[in-house]
């Protein structure tokens, strides 16, 4: 009589996953730590500006947000909507933004750094 090689083989889930959690806030600063993170401004701030916050956050290990928010190109608001874990996993991604009040502060950051215009946000 012929045999799989997986009879007598418990799924694993029975025996090595049951009961395992996610640490949550572990994956939320895995994902607020990355630089790749910063592929989500790009629309807002553009290619050029993006990509020297890409380097410097690489260079200095201080993160995207930081940078963002500590040259004044985005509000600390607009750069939780922009980045935050939720946003960045949405079918259609972090844009439009869900941002509180009106788009202005991503409109204006987008027009000086040479990045798209931004439909309104309402």
């Amino acid at each position: 009589m012929a045999h799989n090689g997986w009879s007598g083989v418990n799924p694993l889930s029975d025996n090595r996953v049951a009961g395992i959690t996610a640490d949550r806030a572990r994956l939320e600063r895995g994902v607020r730590n990355s630089v790749a993170i910063v592929t989500a401004l790009t629309p807002a701030l553009g290619y050029r500006t993006s990509a020297e916050i890409a380097k410097e956050s690489f260079a200095t290990g201080v993160p995207v947000w930081e940078i963002v928010v500590g040259r004044g190109l985005l509000s600390r608001e607009h750069a939780d909507a922009l980045l935050s874990p939720t946003a960045l996993v949405r079918p259609n991604g972090p844009w439009p933004p869900d941002l509180p009040g009106d788009a202005e502060t991503v409109q204006c950051a987008a027009r000086e750094s040479g990045g798209v215009s931004l439909p309104a946000v309402t």
